[in-house]
């Protein structure tokens, strides 16, 4: 049913580096021995990366997926990816649900590892499932795979009691009882509010204390749970999403002015579901998306990306104060293109992955088309591995031509999986315990999804996968023999985009562990 997969074995080789600009240098805010006591002398790392055995591999993919059409359901997926498998590459069961206009983008288990030993062996029953344009969340029971079903849902109104809307991600805290955490991006009048809520996994309900502090603007969570901390990113008004992006006389100044960005980190008491911290970035760093913390539980390392400034930071604490500081580490460089929305192209730079051992960053970039793989090994100086190109919205094919951009060896490039093209670039991303396997989406929002690329909305998405080495010189290869078509042919009611995804038995996003 729309899976297409290979069984061989890929031999990994390193790719050319076409280096973005990365900024070696520490801001004179933070000197590095103020973040030693997050460092890891050599005695003390936890290697979990290149011995295949330490971790069970992935056997079956969890995906969330919306519609194309907004007025018709969004589906749960299950999908045997266990290559040992008689029915490796065949849908296992599949979830519609009972509601329209959700869009789905970011989903979480409601329960979470609390040893990093524990990831592959914890019992995974239910899934959180915010639905970003209904309020909605919905708790998805997955016990039997063979027959996904509704556990319940928290309908919008629970939302609006609370003065809270657009839920967007989630985490869990590791403990049997909790608590899942929410983020959420708008009061219920509509107006932008960065603000989080916790759920009573036994009853169901919102949780969000009367006397309460909240940012401007709400976005992606990340939880660090030793510490007890959560931070939020600031992505923007959900109403203005997609217009501010496209205004040709927007700028960077108009956009702060007029509300539609944040460009701030936003640090949070999960205990206490209190506000602490508000880490100001540079003004240029608007819409930030996706932050991810480093696995190691000692450590207060984490990255976060930004969408329209096309920016890596690096978030740390400072030792001395308790605060949380943010560096930027890299800069990709805008195109100068011709036959596009506007004359400049961002990278669009959407989501993040750190490998299980902490020393490999993933980064997706969906507008320029590729992924970019760094090493981070030393969090404050990070430094580029490989690159490898996965369609974008620079290609010849759809009348947009290259004319200019500050970057070496940069070469978009279309891509044929099982003799179709991937289409759109590279979104959102998933990594196999081993850190040998990067699964890959073309969807992120249906907005951006429809305008950029338009063949989505007929062909649906697409899930690849890249395998990679785990030397410390990095390494990435398409598999052009796997491809998960999300068609109208191949799933009922369709086409439908695919976002979220997540193994059965533990991957790279889903646990923070406290020991």
């Amino acid at each position: 049913m729309g899976v297409c997969m290979s069984r061989r074995v890929i031999e990994v080789r390193v790719a050319d580096v076409i280096a973005p600009v990365i900024l070696p240098k520490v801001s004179p805010q933070l000197k590095k021995r103020d973040s030693d006591m997050n460092m890891l002398v050599p005695g003390e790392v936890i290697v979990y990366d290149s011995d295949e055995s330490r971790f069970e591999r992935e056997k079956i993919m969890l995906v969330i997926c919306t519609n194309v059409d907004s007025t018709k359901n969004s589906k749960i997926v299950l999908i045997d990816v266990d290559y040992q498998s008689k029915g490796y590459g065949t849908v296992i069961s599949e979830l519609s649900l009972p509601t329209e206009n959700d869009e789905l983008m970011n989903a979480g288990w409601m329960r979470s590892a609390g040893k990093i030993t524990d990831i592959s062996v914890l019992n995974r029953t239910q899934l959180i499932v915010p639905c970003f344009s209904s309020s909605r969340i919905y708790i998805i029971a997955v016990e039997n795979q063979s027959s996904l079903r509704v556990s319940y849902c928290i309908e919008s109104d629970q939302l609006l009691d609370k003065n809270v809307k657009n839920p967007f991600s989630v985490c869990s805290y590791p403990s049997r009882i909790g608590p899942s955490v929410i983020s959420t991006l708008c009061d219920r009048r509509n107006r932008v509010k960065g603000d989080i809520i916790s759920i009573n996994v036994e009853k169901g309900k919102l949780i969000r204390p009367d006397e309460h502090r909240h940012a401007v603007f709400g976005g992606f969570l990340a939880m660090q749970a030793k510490q007890k901390i959560a931070i939020t990113t600031e992505l923007g008004d959900p109403l203005q999403l997609l217009t501010a992006f496209l205004n040709q006389q927007n700028d960077t100044e108009k956009c702060l002015q007029e509300n539609a960005y944040g460009h701030c980190l936003n640090v949070w008491d999960i205990e206490k579901i209190r506000f602490r911290q508000t880490i100001r970035l540079d003004d240029d760093a608007i819409g930030l998306n996706c932050i991810r913390f480093l696995h190691h539980p000692e450590c207060n390392h984490a990255f976060a990306c930004s969408i329209f400034g096309g920016s890596i930071y690096h978030i740390h604490k400072k030792s001395t104060t308790e605060e949380y500081l943010a560096d930027k580490v890299v800069q990709y460089p805008k195109a100068h293109v011709e036959g596009w929305i506007k004359p400049e192209m961002p990278p669009m730079p959407l989501d993040l992955i750190i490998s299980m051992d902490d020393r490999f960053l993933f980064v997706s970039c969906f507008l320029h088309g590729f992924i970019e793989q760094f090493n981070i090994s030393d969090p404050f100086r990070v430094t580029s591995c490989t690159k490898i190109f996965l369609g974008g919205a620079i290609q010849r094919s759809i009348g947009v031509k290259l004319q200019s951009i500050n970057a070496v060896n940069f070469t978009p490039k279309r891509r044929f999986l099982r003799n179709q093209e991937f289409d759109a670039g590279p979104a959102r991303m998933q990594l196999s315990l081993d850190g040998r396997r990067l699964y890959v989406t073309n969807s992120y929002y249906t907005p951006w999804d429809l305008l950029l690329f338009p063949n989505l909305k007929e062909k649906g998405s697409c899930i690849a996968l890249i395998h990679v080495t785990v030397k410390s010189s990095g390494g990435m290869v398409l598999d052009e023999n796997f491809a998960i078509r999300f068609t109208n042919e191949n799933f009922e009611n369709g086409p439908y985009l695919a976002r979220e995804m997540k193994f059965m038995n533990g991957d790279s996003t889903s646990d923070s562990c406290f020991e």
